[in-house]
């Protein structure tokens, strides 16, 4: 396999009209990626929004981070030699989606998911608010297991968390909520789901959450043959197929 530093990732596509290039992240990115993880910061300002089972904006239909890197933090995953940043930019050069990979996963440590053969892991997607959405993260999803599996990867192990309840100074709310679009993203592409990991409490200032991760298996191959029912050619390009 191929080291992370070393696995190319570059290409353009169509949405509609708009022109979208995907590439490795770059240092001079990471401040642009740093501003749409904001975007899906979950904290004590505004977990009412965020969490609240009768608010539009709730965890099951708009996701969130409750741990988000900030741009220094970004700046040093984006040149470990054990990770691998994938970006998907407009026709003006604004990223609209960020994939974050890496060699291992810390939480994964003492799980039968520790140490998978031929797999990386996919740690962390973003996608713009303004952007395409489901497109946007299906195709990052796609054009990564091509160039994964070019490189020697057979499978990735990625999670979504749960959300069971979260504390904070008013009271403690119990929900059941899990991020509806991402999980039907990642299955669309054929990701499987494959158990659960040990709930754990996310204790943040004046928040404390508590989440069940659901692990999901990766087959790039599988992914990656769906290269053909996902895109279109059109002419020197590809354009992702009208749903």
């Amino acid at each position: 396999m191929i080291e992370c530093s070393k696995i190319e990732y570059s290409g353009t596509f169509l949405i509609g009209e708009r022109k979208y290039t995907f590439s490795r992240a770059a240092v001079s990115d990471a401040k642009q990626i740093s501003v749409i993880y904001e975007q899906t910061r979950i904290d004590r300002i505004n977990y009412k929004t965020k969490l609240s089972e009768d608010s539009p904006l709730r965890f099951e239909k708009k996701g969130g981070m409750f741990i988000v890197m900030n741009e220094e933090e970004i700046t040093e995953q984006i040149v470990s030699p054990d990770s691998f940043w994938a970006v998907i930019k407009d026709e003006n050069g604004n990223i609209v989606g960020s994939l974050w990979s890496c060699m291992t996963n810390e939480f994964y440590k003492g799980s039968r998911y520790e140490h998978a053969e031929n797999c990386i892991y996919p740690r962390e997607i973003a996608v713009s608010s303004e952007s395409g959405g489901k497109s946007i993260a299906q195709a990052m999803y796609v054009t990564c297991a091509e160039a994964f599996l070019k490189a020697g990867y057979q499978i990735g192990i990625g999670d979504l968390y749960r959300v069971l309840k979260y504390e904070s100074a008013e009271g403690v709310f119990h929900t059941d909520q899990i991020n509806i679009p991402s999980r039907m993203a990642m299955e669309a592409i054929g990701a499987r789901f494959d158990g659960t990991l040990p709930r754990r409490n996310i204790c943040l200032d004046g928040l404390t959450v508590t989440i069940e991760p659901q692990v999901f298996v990766f087959d790039y191959g599988k992914i990656a043959a769906l290269s053909s029912s996902f895109f279109a050619e059109c002419g020197e390009l590809r354009a992702v197929r009208r749903e």
